[in-house]
């Protein structure tokens, strides 16, 4: 079988002549490298022999020829470091998807089973780079939504600490004061509603921070297994935007599987088992059913995965008419990509704006509830 990406001209950014490759991401950095020497047919620990990975965050990199001290590959492992099981795996001869499994936090699973399929097939020189431009376009994504997030996150934790600080330290002093200077005067409502909180916030400050560290966790752990998408996959607007992360992993995961050579009945049934939304596998095994009872795979596609817009259709039935299917896969891949890019800025720009005024609309509230009372005894001492 003559695989089509063999004829599609794929460029890789880091797959140049020199070892030492130094892309954004140190999991694509060192698959890069392995892909660069595959290319050239170079054994793997003869490029690795002076690899140097590089991150700014851990300190000055060391090579593995030089591991006296810890690289950032392997900073909070309990136990031999992962850099060092890798390059012992490949002095022990094992195949690189098992060595590769050392960082398979880092790797997507599809990835790890598609250089597998690759090496199983022997065409490693071939699929390694397109793989690497995969892993490099997935870091690239992750990176940038991470950035997106982090801001709306950095936000809240700030608003946080300033408004638990007003009413754990700042408000009950004003309560002294209202108490002795106004002798037992009604309040406004504004002013004892803040009160009220901030007593609240002071008696059962152990009891809200406990809550907070329970939801951030359960939040993490359904994030991780695939569940938090599953939740959001039915809802009206956040599910629309869920719905096109999960198309764009499946057609990341399902370019890569065709990369190896393989049909779509075979990419579908691992990408099916390398997915975490529920709603996505069930999608998947009834698109996989529709083709083997022989109905035509884009007509079962877009009865079963049509999760995006039209335009996402077209792209494959496009690709199929010319028999060139995996490349719509990538084609898609790249489009939801600059289209999820998009949503990140607007979504970042979005959250500044509510953020702000939300903090505002808090912080102005309690200035202007305590401001209340002050102009009483203002007044009075005039």
């Amino acid at each position: 079988m003559i695989n089509e990406f063999e004829l599609h001209n794929f460029s890789l950014p880091a797959l140049s002549d020199k070892a030492h490759m130094h892309l954004h991401g140190y999991v694509s950095d060192l698959t890069a490298t392995l892909a660069w020497a595959v290319k050239h047919d170079i054994p793997f620990l003869e490029a690795l022999a002076e690899y140097v990975p590089k991150n700014k965050k851990w300190g000055p990199p060391v090579s593995y020829a030089k591991m006296g001290k810890k690289s950032f590959l392997d900073i909070n492992i309990i136990g031999r470091m992962p850099w060092q099981r890798f390059m012992d795996k490949l002095k022990d001869g094992q195949p690189l998807s098992s060595a590769l499994s050392e960082f398979k936090r880092q790797i997507p699973n599809y990835i790890l089973m598609a250089i597998k399929e690759a090496e199983t097939k022997n065409n490693l020189k071939i699929t390694l780079p397109l793989l690497a431009e995969r892993l490099h376009d997935t870091e690239s994504s992750a990176r940038d939504w991470k950035t997106t997030l982090a801001y709306p996150l950095v936000q809240l934790t700030t608003m946080a600490f300033i408004i638990t600080g007003l009413m754990i330290f700042i408000i009950p002093n004003f309560t002294k004061i209202f108490d002795d200077l106004l002798q037992g005067e009604p309040l406004p409502e504004v002013t004892q509603l803040v009160i009220n909180t901030s007593f609240f916030v002071k008696e059962h400050f152990s009891i809200i921070v406990f809550i907070v560290i329970i939801l951030f966790s359960l939040l993490s752990i359904t994030s991780r297994r695939g569940l938090l998408s599953s939740i959001l996959f039915p809802l009206p607007f956040i599910g629309r935007r869920v719905k096109l992360f999960v198309l764009y992993d499946i057609a990341k995961s399902m370019s890569c599987f065709m990369t190896t050579g393989n049909d779509i009945l075979y990419a579908a049934e691992s990408t099916m088992h390398c997915q975490k939304c529920i709603q996505a596998r069930m999608r998947l095994k009834k698109f996989i059913a529709a083709v083997r009872a022989g109905s035509n795979w884009v007509d079962a596609w877009e009865r079963h995965m049509n999760l995006g817009s039209p335009i996402h259709l077209w792209m494959l039935r496009n690709a199929a008419s010319r028999e060139k299917v995996a490349e719509g896969f990538v084609h898609l891949q790249n489009w939801l990509g600059e289209e999820l890019h998009f949503f990140s800025s607007k979504f970042k720009s979005v959250c500044e704006l509510f953020l702000t005024l939300g903090n505002a609309i808090i912080v102005g509230t309690i200035v202007i509830a305590l401001f209340m009372p002050l102009t009483r005894i203002i007044w009075a001492l005039a």
